[in-house]
């Protein structure tokens, strides 16, 4: 009887221990909210599967394409997203303890094969030695592009303007006297978005998904934390040749500069 006593109670200490740590995790716990678009028209897609292996989490879009992911562990992840008849999508994404992170997730119609193109220069896009790479990823139609052109007819107006009227789901942010490109389709937790430097969080810069910015093939903002914003007004339109948006999920290869830009990628080409 004293043995039994003895296991018995070793047993219901375990489990009382382990319920203890269970609900500790629950409270802590954050969750991933959001909805399944494509990328080209963000129509609605239902019965996607978004999953976080690692946690073994996964769930269903609705029939509107919403979805929640409750349970996570506080930490960094990857989260996977599949569709019938859409690439898969994977994105990193950062979650604090009981952060609710909001996000629209986009995926893009599976690759077709193609008939030949013979590729052309487009009217309008300037002289730059790489634009004919940029009028080939124009005509294929993955991001969104804006042409010398263009640019011309907006020459009274400052670049952010330009690049928030024409680029849908990009807005900016005011620190000081100083605006930054920000997007409203990235993934992550407010508390660990960057938000500039020193100097920048002085001038009122908050935690947002700034946009990683590409100028001439060379990295001028990467949308990490602790490094310093780029006022993204400091580039005069009338001296770009053509600009290019990418989310996440259209950046190609050679835009990606290591850091998986989850706020998604503005690639300009300047004129000589």
């Amino acid at each position: 009887m004293a043995v039994c006593i003895a296991l018995c109670g070793a047993v219901h200490g375990t489990a009382w221990a382990q319920s203890v740590e269970s609900t500790a995790q629950s409270a802590n716990a954050a969750s991933l909210v959001g909805t399944v678009l494509t990328d080209s028209t963000e129509k609605r897609i239902a019965n996607a599967v978004i999953t976080i292996a690692v946690l073994q989490i996964t769930v269903r879009s609705d029939s509107a394409g919403n979805f929640t992911l409750a349970g996570i562990t506080p930490g960094r992840y990857t989260v996977a997203v599949r569709a019938v008849g859409f690439a898969p999508l994977s994105m990193p994404m950062m979650v604090g303890t009981r952060e609710r992170v909001e996000a629209d997730l986009l995926l893009r119609a599976a690759p077709q094969t193609l008939d030949r193109v013979d590729v052309t220069a487009v009217k309008g896009s300037g002289d730059h030695p790489r634009i004919a790479e940029f009028d080939e990823r124009r005509k294929i139609g993955l991001g969104k592009f804006i042409t010398q052109d263009e640019f011309d007819k907006e020459s009274n107006r400052k670049l952010v303007d330009i690049l928030t009227g024409k680029f849908g789901g990009l807005g900016s942010t005011t620190f000081g006297n100083r605006r930054a490109l920000i997007s409203n389709r990235g993934l992550g937790s407010a508390s660990l978005l960057p938000r500039g430097d020193a100097t920048d969080a002085a001038l009122g810069a908050k935690a947002r998904c700034y946009v990683q910015v590409i100028v001439d093939g060379i990295l001028r903002y990467g949308s990490r934390k602790g490094e310093p914003l780029l006022d993204i007004d400091t580039i005069d339109p009338a001296q770009i040749a053509a600009a290019e948006y990418y989310t996440v999920s259209q950046l190609p290869a050679q835009f990606n500069m290591g850091g998986g830009a989850p706020c998604g990628t503005l690639v300009v080409w300047l004129r000589y």
